[in-house]
Order: structure tokens, then sequence, then C-alpha cells
């Protein structure tokens, strides 16, 4: 099984924080992830969110939101 490792941000409230609060030293906080996930296959991510706890969504979906 191949497994890699996703880093990402999107444009919620939540995302916003946690990549300012993690980027406190770095100028371009656009390039600061907020998020890490872990890519299956290259097909299935797993991810904690906010709102859903664990979940394991198709990498096709993700993207698309992330």
């Amino acid at each position: 099984m191949k497994v890699d490792y996703l880093f990402s941000r999107n444009k919620k409230i939540g995302s916003k924080i946690i990549s300012w609060a993690s980027g406190l030293l770095i100028k371009d906080l656009e390039k600061v992830p907020s998020h890490v996930a872990i890519l299956l296959d290259e097909h299935l991510v797993m991810e904690s969110t906010l709102t859903t706890g664990v979940r394991a969504v198709p990498y096709s979906y993700w993207k698309k939101i992330n």
C-alpha cells in the first residue's frame, strides 16, 4: 500500500486561523498549510475535520474542497 501525506488549506475561517497561528514567523502566510491528510494508494484520503471527525473520502472529492 502506498501512503502519501497531503498538506492543504482552504478558505474556511478555521483554516485561516490555523495557518495564521502556525505561520507567525513566516512572511507569506499563503504558503502555510492548515491541514494534513493521508492519501492511500492515490485513491482514498483519511482526514479529520471539525464537523465530521475522522473520515475517509475519495481523493477526487478531497481535491475539490482543498
